[in-house]
């Protein structure tokens, strides 16, 4: 290769990652727009913040269950029988709820619910962060064709649309969430 060879594609190689930067690097307002539209960033939840999670279910082949930290801070499902719970699955469990993204919001009349799947819901969590009342309690609806899910929060009159992975994420059984563990060391 000669001298100018190397000039020519070294000239390229300096163009092509002067474009890259300047046309393909993510706008830093874009990514906390969107951050912004996140469960947690619209509902102020903090997912080590959570003492408490009750999961109920429309379809009655799965049992409504409930999850609370003990007072070591250590996952247990205490209904519908108490065992020690499976730690990463709760975790993963909140991360899936808490990230996804909003994202439509519709503003609906009260008696609309049923035709969305929202009275009575497919799920409805209850989130306690401390108190004897839950702090959220979220329905998750029917299925969209876009690939979303009509959700709410129970005490709001806005529906919006979120990842319709949300009703896999928390269709859970007691058996799902209970550890496995025979000795915790």
């Amino acid at each position: 290769m000669n001298f100018k060879t190397t000039i020519m594609i070294l000239t390229a190689f300096i163009l092509l990652a002067g474009a890259y930067f300047l046309f393909f690097q993510p706008d830093p307002e874009t990514e906390s727009k969107s951050d912004q539209q996140k469960i947690r960033v619209v509902y102020a939840l903090d997912k080590d913040k959570i003492r408490q999670i009750r999961l109920s279910f429309k379809d009655e082949s799965y049992q409504p269950l409930t999850l609370a930290k003990n007072p070591d801070g250590v996952w247990q499902l205490t209904d519908p029988f108490t065992a020690d719970a499976d730690e990463p699955k709760i975790g993963q469990m909140l991360r899936d709820l808490l990230e996804k993204k909003v994202k439509r919001t519709l503003d609906l009349e009260e008696t609309d619910l049923a035709s969305y799947g929202l009275q009575p819901p497919k799920v409805q969590i209850e989130l306690w962060t401390e108190g004897e009342s839950p702090t959220k309690i979220f329905l998750i609806g029917n299925k969209t064709v876009d690939y979303s899910v009509y959700a709410k929060e129970k005490s709001e009159l806005q529906v919006f649309l979120i990842e319709s992975s949300a009703l896999d994420d928390l269709t859970k059984s007691p058996s799902d969430l209970r550890s496995r563990n025979i000795f915790n060391f």
